[in-house]
């Protein structure tokens, strides 16, 4: 089984605190590295957004369901040193797609 390991953050407050300037080094420093496997779904489409993740290694696939058709579409995919979930949190949205653990890209 294949895993990736991200950092886990818990809310925007908590990187940018009032009149700060926060760098990379200190947002790293706000918690624990997590690592995830691809049965773990980090978040689904519309659910409400809390968590920003950054990508250490692996790929996260992101994906939207389709009713009419009952499946999962690929939409894109994340690897080392992207983010997600920072416009859904920034803005208080939920979600735009689900994130999933991938050993790979299934993108082409």
């Amino acid at each position: 089984m294949s895993h990736f390991r991200m950092w886990y953050r818990w809310t925007v407050a908590s990187f940018f605190p009032s009149g700060s300037s926060v760098g990379w080094k200190e947002l790293l420093d706000l918690a624990d590295p997590q690592e995830y496997g691809p049965e773990h779904i980090l978040f689904r489409h519309d659910s409400p957004a809390h968590d920003i993740y950054l990508v250490e290694s692996g790929f996260v696939n992101l994906t939207l369901f389709d009713p009419l058709n009952a499946v999962e579409n690929p939409v894109s995919c994340r690897s080392s040193g992207q983010l997600l979930g920072e416009c859904a949190v920034t803005l208080c949205l939920p979600y735009p797609f689900t994130a999933k653990p991938g050993s790979r890209c299934p993108m082409s």
